[in-house]
């Protein structure tokens, strides 16, 4: 009995029907499902940009299929892509036999990057005719990936105008070099046959004086967005290190603790079949700006309207909802802050006071029954606002008057003040505050959306909704991070992370087709896309 299974085939024996390109790839391998995605895209704008004549270029189709394909199986080297062209059976497949080396590839790449939208677009067309995307419930969700400049590349403000003080006297002495090596040229040549192009030396301090001084004008503008903050918030910004690498990216909070520099990716993501109908790539350390667009974006690649939007608590802003209820969209979001008619339990007994009280309309109410705050005084939720005055009135029927606004030191966030005008002769003022003014309350902009939403979100259906979005999104981001190894990117520049994440996506949509593909086949899909 043998323990190994022997050779197959002898290396150097002749085979009379060799198989062909076309039979060495299965019919359900997944190349064969990209290829027949990205045949139905419009290739006549990309070839338009060919203007022809010299040396034959590789067609643009082809090298987009290479650089789709290999992002699907987490591989991103160019170097890869050319070892790949040259010696695994799907790759050569997909090239016909081509065999681009790893510069042209990543030139393609890097020239091409913010034409990758289209292909992202086309892959959510095709799963849009093949009815995998319904727009009844879609997640969103963002999360970080490093920028392609290291930890020990960031720069404090300082020392970003030390290095540009050193930068310039370096420039200076390069050009009087220069200059002087022209003047002797010129002496012994004579005048008009001095080189062109400028010194290697003065490229690349020119190149790097022009990062700094973009770091320099983010540190700056931090500074101002800061200006109207307090304390020490304004001397952590003043103190805080740019990028100075990829100055388009930002020192962010990781994922598992640390700061590093880092970009702000997101996706939104259907439920029905778990396709990517949106994404994009911001340098916004917080993901509550990303729902908007997410949404917009979303409805323009698809033609169709979202009915609700599910997104855990960074989202639930007031701009947010305010955004959703207005678009007639439901905001299916875990709330971010407590509601502002939230009662807390009482932790301290209350003081003595009368156990009826008289209301200014004469009623007689029990003072014990009034809600307590865990301060034992009336809380908040027992003092009821009225719209058309604008005003508050508490338990016993006494007005608070709106007399002033307050801002919050750590946020833009700005709320009204009302105070009681009977609180001098109020039988119960003990229990309601110390204060000798009177009673104050604050109502901060946005409440009434604020409400509406916790009372939107403890309905049993929206809780059921909220428990589809870690099972819609997140493993969506899983996999771009894991399998994919979408963890950094090669790329520097906000244009060029974004063009590399519509890589990514397309890709996983891709992924995504292949079992449906698989239990249909591709004359089927086609069938489907047809109808």
């Amino acid at each position: 009995m043998k323990t190994f299974i022997g050779p197959v085939v002898d290396r150097r024996q002749y085979s009379l029907l060799k198989e062909t390109l076309e039979d060495s790839i299965g019919a359900d391998h997944p190349v064969r499902v990209l290829d027949w995605v990205l045949d139905r895209m419009d290739w006549s704008e990309w070839i338009g940009r060919y203007p022809g004549g010299g040396r034959p270029a590789y067609p643009p189709d082809a090298m987009v299929k290479l650089l789709t394909y290999a992002y699907m199986i987490g591989m991103r080297s160019s170097r890869m892509m050319e070892h790949a062209c040259r010696n695994s059976a799907d790759f050569i497949w997909l090239m016909s036999g081509r065999k681009p080396d790893h510069d042209t590839i990543a030139s393609f790449r890097r020239e091409n990057i913010e034409r990758f939208v289209d292909v992202f677009k086309t892959t959510i067309a095709v799963c849009r005719e093949a009815g995998l995307v319904a727009m009844k419930g879609v997640a969103v969700d963002g999360t970080r990936v490093e920028a392609n400049n290291g930890k020990d590349r960031t720069m404090k403000r300082e020392d970003i105008e030390k290095e540009l003080a050193r930068l310039e006297g370096r420039i200076r002495k390069i050009l009087d070099e220069a200059e002087a090596k022209d003047r002797e040229e010129d002496a012994m040549f004579g005048e008009g046959v001095s080189p062109n192009d400028l010194p290697e030396e003065l490229k690349n301090a020119e190149k790097r004086r022009e990062r700094l001084e973009k770091a320099l004008e983010k540190v700056k503008a931090k500074k101002e967005r800061a200006g109207a903050r307090r304390g020490k918030r304004s001397k952590e910004v003043n103190n805080s290190r740019v990028p100075v690498v990829d100055v388009d990216s930002d020192v962010m909070k990781n994922k598992k603790g640390g700061f590093a520099p880092n970009y702000n990716p997101y996706v939104a993501v259907d439920g029905l079949a778990g396709i990517i109908v949106s994404c994009g790539v911001t340098n916004d350390h917080n993901d509550a700006g990303h729902l908007k667009p997410a949404i917009e974006e979303a409805e323009e690649n698809t033609g169709m309207s979202i009915e609700q939007v599910q997104a855990d608590s960074t989202y639930a802003t007031v701009e947010n909802l305010d955004y959703c209820e207005g678009r007639g969209i439901d905001p299916c979001i875990a709330p971010l802050y407590s509601s502002p008619d939230k009662t807390s339990r009482a932790k301290k007994l209350p003081v003595f006071v009368p156990e009826r009280a008289v209301r200014a309309d004469g009623e007689t109410i029990e003072v014990g029954k009034i809600l307590r705050d865990n301060k034992g005084k009336f809380d908040k939720s027992a003092f009821k606002y009225n719209h058309e005055n604008d005003c508050y009135m508490c338990p016993l029927g006494h007005r608070l008057k709106r007399f002033g606004k307050m801002k919050s030191g750590m946020s833009e966030r700005e709320k009204n003040r009302y105070r009681c005008d009977g609180y001098g002769e109020c039988p119960v003022r003990a229990a309601c505050t110390t204060n000798r003014m009177g009673r104050e309350v604050g109502r901060w902009w946005g409440d009434d959306v604020r409400i509406r939403h916790h009372k939107r979100m403890m309905d049993p259906k929206h809780k059921i909704d909220y428990k589809l979005r870690k099972q819609v999104v997140e493993p969506v981001i899983g996999i771009l991070k894991q399998i994919m190894a979408i963890r950094k990117f090669l790329l520097r520049g906000l244009p060029f992370v974004n063009g590399e994440w519509d890589i990514a996506c397309a890709a996983f949509n891709i992924k995504k087709i292949g079992p449906w593909a698989q239990r249909i086949g591709l004359q089927g899909l086609t069938a489907i896309a047809n109808a």
